[in-house]
Order: C-alpha cells, then sequence, then structure tokens
C-alpha cells in the first residue's frame, strides 16, 4: 500500500473507531471486569524488582509508558486514547495485510478483524493489553513476510522490534504469534528449497537482536534476582476454570470457537449477537465462505504466494484446534501435554485466545474472496448495469461483517457506560491525602472481584488503584474452586485473620507489623460480614458514608521498628493470641528514618537488638550488607548486635539496571539504525534520474 493511497482508508478506521467508541468518548473510566481504570496511574514498583515476576517485569515498558503519558493528558482520555488505537490500528493493520488487489477486498478485511465476536468479548471483559497485541498483530505478519520475502537486515532490525511489541503488550502472543511464524517459515522453506540458506542468517539476526531486546526481563528471570512466574501455579484445575464453552451457540465447542464465541465466562452484563439476531449463522457461514474462497483463489492465481495463504490457513486451523484447549476428548490430551511441558505455556490456561489467529485468517483470507466476488459479477453484467451491481454488491459485503457483531457498534450499544468515581470515594481519598506520613491502608471486603453498585457489574476491585496510598487488598479469584493463587505471604495472613475473626479483638496490632494505618471498608456485597472491625479495642471509625467506611489503627505504625527481642512464631493463630493478650502492641518500636530513593534508607538504632523493614521479605533488601532474615513468615529482619546509624538498601536492582540497560542500548540502536536507512532512502529518491 503506497502512501498515497492510505488516505482512504485512514479516514475510514478513523471514522469507525469513533462509531464503535461513540458514547464512551465522554468523560469518564470504562470499568470492566479485567480493567479496574482509575484516575490515579502509579509508577509501576515492578521497575525496582518490589515483588516482581517475569510477566509483570516484561510489561514492564507498557506500564511505565502509560505511567508517562499520564502526565501529558487525564487518565480517563488517555484510556479512550488506547481504545481508540485498538480499533484503528487494528482495522488499519488488516487492511494493508490482505492481499486482495482491490480496494473492496481490504476493507472487508478491515472491517471484519475490527468488529467481531472475538474483539467485542475481549472488550467487554476489558482486555486491554490483548486488543492492543492483536491489534499489532497483523504488522508484525507483514513484517515477517516482507523479511521471508526479500531479507534485509532492516527487516530483521524491524520485525524483532515488533515481535518484541507483541510481547510486552500481551505474553500470550509468545505463542499465538510463534505459531503463525513457525508455519510460514517453513512453507517459505519448502517453497524456496536449497536458497533458504541465504534466510538463516536474516532469521538468526532477528532471534538475537529479540533476545537482546527482552535482557531486561530475561537477566533478572535466569539470574533468579525476581520471584518465579505467578503461571507456575497455574494446575489442571485452571484449565477446567478457563475452559473454552458453547457460549454464543450452545452447541458445538468447535462450532462456537469457529464462530469466535467460546469464551470460558458467561457474558454477564452483555449480549451476543447469536442471542438477539435470527439467522446470524447465515452471516457467519458467508464469511467463512468468502475464507475458503479466498484461501483456494489466492492460492491458485497467486503460485508465488502460495506459501502465504498455506501458512495462513494452517495456523488458523490449528488456533482452533488448540483454542479447543480440554474442552473435547481429541484435543486434551494434546493441550495438556503443552501445557505442563513447554516453559510458560501455562500461561495459556485460557485458550479461546488462540482465536486471533482464525479471525486474522477470516479477515485477510476473506478479504480476497470477497474481491473475487466483486470480479465476478462485474465480468457478469453488462457495462449499464455493472457499477449499480458493483456498488449495491459491494455495500452487501461490508455489512456482512458489521452486521455479524452489530452489537460492538455506537458505544457497543450502550451496554456499558463510562462511568466517574464516587464523590465518598473522594471524600476519604482527601482525607487520607492529607496525611503525608509513609504507611499502607487495608481494603476490605476481601475480594479481587467483587459487584459494586456503583459500576453495576462484576469487576476487579478498582480501589487500590484509585487511592494513591500503598494498599493491600485481596488478590483472591474464587472462581471455580481456586481461591487464590497469590504467592505473596501478607496475601495469606490477612487471609488468614479474616478466616479467624471470631477470635481477633485487636486487628490494629495485627497489622502493625505491616505498617497498615487505615482500613478501608467499601459497604458492596458482603460488607456486613466485616461488623468484626467495630469491635476491635485498637481501630477507629473516622469516616462513614453511604459507600465506605474508614478506620484509623490506632496503634503506632512505622516503616521500620526496633524489636528489643524476636518473636519467634510463623504461626499466625499463636500470633493472634499474643495481639489479643496485649503482648504485640508494646513490642515494636517505630524507628526514625530517612528514605532518599526507594532503594536505600538511613536510619539509626540507639541500642542492640531486630530492625524490621515492614516491607515484603525480599533477599534483595540488606543492612550494612547483612541479609535480612523472616519475620512472622512476612517482613525482613535484620539483627543488631549494637546501635548507631545504619543503611539499608535493596541489592537485586543492580541487576535490573544490567538488563535495562543492555535492552535500552540494542532499542537506541535499532531505532537509530531504522531511521538512518529510512533517511537513505529518501536522500536516494530525491537524487535527480540521469
Amino acid at each position: 500500500m503506497t502512501t498515497r493511497n492510505l488516505t482512504p482508508p485512514t479516514i475510514a478506521y478513523t471514522s469507525l473507531a469513533l462509531i464503535i467508541l461513540w458514547h464512551l468518548l465522554q468523560p469518564g473510566y470504562i470499568i470492566t471486569l479485567d480493567l479496574p481504570w482509575s484516575p490515579n496511574i502509579p509508577f509501576p514498583n515492578t521497575f525496582y524488582g518490589f515483588e516482581a515476576d517475569p510477566i509483570g517485569l516484561l510489561r514492564l515498558p507498557y506500564h511505565l509508558t502509560i505511567w508517562l503519558l499520564s502526565h501529558v493528558a487525564p487518565s480517563d482520555l488517555l484510556q479512550k486514547a488506547l481504545f481508540f488505537a485498538v480499533f484503528f490500528l487494528a482495522g488499519l493493520g488488516a487492511h494493508s495485510l490482505c492481499p486482495s488487489r482491490s480496494e473492496y477486498g481490504r476493507f472487508f478485511a478491515g472491517i471484519l478483524y475490527t468488529i467481531n465476536p472475538f474483539v467485542y468479548t475481549r472488550f467487554m471483559v476489558g482486555h486491554l493489553g490483548l486488543l492492543l497485541a492483536y491489534a499489532t498483530l497483523p504488522y508484525t505478519i507483514k513484517s515477517a513476510l516482507n523479511l521471508l520475502k526479500e531479507p534485509s537486515l532492516k527487516k530483521s532490525v524491524t520485525l524483532a522490534l515488533l515481535l518484541t511489541l507483541n510481547l510486552i503488550l500481551d505474553i500470550h502472543f509468545i505463542f499465538i504469534l510463534g505459531l503463525a511464524l513457525l508455519l510460514l517459515i517453513a512453507f517459505r522453506f519448502v517453497e524456496i528449497g536449497s536458497r533458504c540458506i541465504k534466510l538463516l542468517p536474516y532469521l538468526a539476526t532477528t532471534a538475537l537482536i529479540y533476545t537482546t531486546l527482552n535482557l531486561y526481563w530475561l537477566i533478572p528471570y535466569l539470574s533468579g534476582s525476581i520471584g518465579a512466574p505467578i503461571i507456575e501455579a497455574f494446575s489442571h484445575q485452571d484449565l477446567i476454570a478457563f475452559a473454552s464453552k458453547t457460549w454464543g451457540t450452545g452447541v458445538n465447542i468447535f462450532l462456537s470457537l469457529a464462530a469466535l464465541y467460546g469464551f470460558w465466562r458467561y457474558p454477564e452484563g452483555y449480549t451476543y449477537v447469536s442471542q438477539t439476531l435470527p439467522g446470524w449463522w447465515l452471516l457467519y457461514i458467508a464469511i467463512l465462505w468468502f475464507t475458503v474462497h479466498g484461501y483456494f483463489t489466492y492460492t491458485s492465481q497467486r503460485s508465488d504466494e502460495r506459501w502465504v495463504g498455506r501458512g495462513i490457513a494452517l495456523s488458523a486451523v490449528l488456533s482452533l484446534i488448540l483454542a479447543a484447549g480440554i474442552s473435547t476428548t481429541y484435543t486434551a490430551p494434546i493441550f495438556q501435554t503443552l501445557f505442563h511441558t513447554i516453559p510458560f505455556f501455562s500461561g495459556m490456561r485460557e485458550p479461546q485466545k488462540f482465536l486471533a489467529l482464525l479471525v486474522l485468517a477470516y479477515a485477510t483470507l476473506g478479504g480476497v474472496g470477497a474481491e473475487d466476488v466483486l470480479d465476478k459479477l462485474r465480468q457478469h453484467f453488462k457495462a449499464k448495469r455493472r457499477r449499480y451491481i458493483t456498488v449495491v454488491a459491494s455495500a452487501l459485503i461490508l455489512t456482512v461483517p458489521l452486521a455479524y457483531s452489530y452489537n460492538q457498534l455506537f458505544g457497543f450499544t450502550g451496554q456499558i457506560q463510562p462511568l466517574t468515581y464516587p464523590d465518598e470515594w473522594y471524600e476519604a481519598k482527601a482525607l487520607l491525602d492529607s496525611d503525608k506520613g509513609d504507611y499502607r491502608i487495608l481494603i476490605l471486603p476481601w475480594h479481587l472481584y467483587m459487584h459494586q453498585t456503583w459500576i453495576g457489574r462484576i469487576t476487579a476491585n478498582p480501589a487500590p488503584s484509585f487511592f494513591d496510598k500503598p494498599s493491600i487488598s485481596g488478590e483472591n479469584m474464587e472462581w471455580a474452586g481456586i481461591e487464590t493463587q497469590s504467592q505473596k505471604p501478607i496475601q495469606h495472613y490477612i487471609h488468614h485473620i479474616l478466616n479467624h475473626k471470631s477470635e481477633v479483638r485487636s486487628l490494629g496490632a495485627l497489622l502493625k507489623p505491616l505498617n497498615v494505618k487505615y482500613i478501608i471498608l467499601l459497604k458492596e456485597v458482603d460488607y456486613k460480614e466485616y461488623s468484626f472491625l467495630d469491635n476491635q479495642i485498637d481501630l477507629k471509625p473516622i469516616l462513614d458514608n453511604t459507600k465506605l467506611k474508614l478506620y484509623l489503627n490506632t496503634e503506632e505504625v512505622a516503616k521500620l521498628y526496633l524489636l528489643k527481642e524476636p518473636i519467634d512464631t510463623e504461626d499466625w493463630n499463636q500470633l493472634i493470641k499474643l495481639a489479643n493478650e496485649g503482648k504485640l502492641q508494646n513490642a515494636y518500636e517505630p524507628l526514625h528514618y530517612t528514605q532518599n530513593t526507594p532503594l536505600e534508607i538511613k536510619v539509626k538504632a540507639d541500642k542492640a537488638g531486630y530492625i524490621i523493614l515492614t516491607e515484603p521479605y525480599d533477599e534483595g533488601w540488606k543492612l550494612d550488607g547483612e541479609n535480612a532474615t523472616k519475620h512472622l513468615g512476612l517482613v525482613n529482619a535484620f539483627q543488631l548486635n549494637q546501635g548507631g546509624e545504619h543503611t539499608i538498601k535493596y541489592v537485586k536492582f543492580n541487576t535490573l539496571l544490567a538488563g535495562y540497560i543492555f535492552s535500552l542500548t540494542a532499542l537506541i540502536a535499532c531505532i537509530t539504525y531504522i531511521a538512518a536507512s529510512h533517511l537513505e532512502k529518501r536522500r536516494e529518491s530525491n537524487q535527480p534520474q540521469p
């Protein structure tokens, strides 16, 4: 596609993105199941390595970018811009990738790739990262095709950058993209035979650059400087919980998936087109027919690119098989083997994501099929009627993808609204912000997902991101028999306390080692089950409105304490007993300290004992070079043989910094090289021809 003819598609997909978002562009936040967007976008502590795992660190560039952009534009405007980018880039990317020789076919591809049940569902459940990766998928595939057709160093660099971008946006695309690329490379090798040797250096260069760009998380992960990925905790129970379902068609799992439905969770707060449009399956048959017809047309008429059609088609078929996961007796053994043997593949516990490749095939090959149908119609009718028939047929063909997911248009047909946070939340936030101390807040009820009346549906709890102060909140999924998959001891500690709430009389003392000064109880779902808070001897209600209740911990809390004698117990039942007996309250002596960076703390202790750092226990914390031990199985303890001034440092950041430097250097080198190549090409094109 040349620069000259980019204007009509740009206008078209800009308009389409605006029509899709519609009233959602109004002020407010789009809050859905996995997208608890809020006015506050904090700096990602993963940058320093605190409680980091490989997946969290991998996504660090994305979170850093969002954080930086939030200083340029309001948070709600930034969110709308990202969703606009999803729909605009998806349409333009598929338009550009589609091998149709006419704009009609390309528009079919762009519209279908932008508007379909897969995208609709993922938007409604708030999978923004996945949608951004999905939107960039056509560009990455096109970059790979360019490299495989006419290899060059510039194309290797470009592909490595795009592969890295896809991985950062959504880790699942390492398998989704990997499947497509492996098949395209294999078919290309078969096509060119022994000449494939010329491709190998460029593919190796791409792999080398790709690896270097990802050293920022690979080095900490391989060196053991960060924790194990949470996906290591995924088990067969996860496969059951997130298995593909027949929602959408209610007939057969393969039919549901082929029709781009099959998401694991029953639609709550939104409906599928298949539930509201009689005869919807006729539209699907039309899309499928265009795709199959396009495949045969493409592979028969474009013999030099037959390998491309075969690669895209086979990746679509395999994506459908993989998307079935354990939901059929045929695919279950295959998927379970992959799940248990391939590193990180357990992250694909929700296999319906593989359908991204099927949508890509429907769009690109379907565009070729639509083009061929129009060509045949032109040839069939006489010149007088040809133009009229072409216009009508084009309109009807382009209506097919629009109708197939019509409830995605006009702000998802009003099924979701932009929201503003309650005034009562802002009231509590103002009170907390007025306290400039260094403390944490505990947010209850203890659920990761809950129904909130002002949102009107079940979502991840947005309170932790709304309130600026560091917080502790539930990470317990509570789905399909899985209570929690968090590996954080503090999560299990709070859960234990709540399970024994009838025995607890001094919750403030139990929270003192965690530096929790305030408790926020949202008046949602089962908040009445937390009435025990009013019976605690060391909690004081300081705000009570219609949306929440705010408690002050009357115990003196601090980030650093001096403990005279160790509390040698990780038995949390024993700890509850000690708190009830008043033996914890005076054990912790708050210390004064200075902290100029998150990585270093200067502290002065007047006597020997134990310094307690109330950050989650991490081997990276060291006091004067000495390692910490676990205190209560939760936080860091350092033994002091004498008083004096001491320095606590987080030393793991040095390993992370090395990875950051390598990857940033590689990124700058790649961008510089591409920019220089582009300038050189422009210079050559501007020179007068002899």
